[in-house]
């Protein structure tokens, strides 16, 4: 799956190494909606975004991506 970059959009930091991503189901793209610089903001960014996608009742995956070398999906939640 490869995530579009949103760069330009507030709250996204191109150099963070957590991104906070959705795709829709059978997407094999995804818009990132927010980064972290570490762990722990990328969980309060990932749950935060949890809770607005769903009261919104969207569905789809909320996934947080870890950018190393090769940039990993540490988490993937299906959301609806």
């Amino acid at each position: 799956m490869s995530v579009i970059s949103a760069l330009q959009q507030d709250g996204i930091d191109p150099e963070a190494p957590f991104a906070i991503a959705f795709a829709t189901a059978g997407s094999d793209e995804a818009i990132v909606l927010g980064s972290a610089p570490d762990a722990d903001r990328a969980t309060l960014v990932f749950h935060d975004e949890r809770e607005r996608l769903a009261a919104d009742h969207v569905t789809g995956h909320l996934l947080l991506i870890y950018h190393d070398e090769v940039p990993r999906m540490l988490l993937r939640e299906l959301l609806g």
